[in-house]
């Protein structure tokens, strides 16, 4: 299997649109939330591309505070676990780097215990709990990685 990282382009949305739905069906960002990330921001929008199939993705900003959001990052069921989210976590942080960011920020469900884990084998570390973050009422954790350059 033959992977690489690109931008997005808008023709691939209901390709993102699946990837989303299966991977956050509680509560999934809608197309105008993507779009107008790839609109402000569309050197940080990114897509892992397997064999010619859009099977992930990774989209976010640079914060007021200067420091890479990592808004979302998602990959196909049937591709998880074959390094795709760690390509797509690495590409996006060396965007942050070349934007002249040397952090990213990101927050995830306290619940999601694989995501966690994956955010702090890449050095993500938690820096406090948002109540009620979720529409369900459910925590996030804030974490944040500084990177050296």
């Amino acid at each position: 299997m033959e992977c690489r990282v690109r931008e997005f382009d808008v023709t691939m949305l209901n390709n993102m649109r699946r990837i989303e739905l299966e991977s956050f069906p509680d509560y999934p960002y809608d197309d105008m939330i993507f779009l107008t990330l790839h609109y402000y921001q569309p050197e940080l929008f990114i897509v892992a591309e397997c064999d010619g199939k859009i099977v992930g993705y990774a989209c976010g900003f640079i914060s007021k505070r200067g420091c890479g959001h990592l808004a979302s990052i998602a990959v196909d069921k049937q591709y998880r676990r074959k390094g795709i989210g760690s390509l797509l976590l690495a590409s996006f942080e060396e965007k942050v780097i070349a934007l002249g960011s040397r952090c990213v920020e990101l927050e995830v469900s306290e619940d999601n215990i694989d995501a966690i884990r994956f955010y702090e084998k890449h050095g993500y570390n938690f820096v406090k709990t948002l109540s009620r973050y979720y529409p369900d009422g459910k925590n996030a954790l804030f974490m944040k990685k500084t990177m050296v350059s």
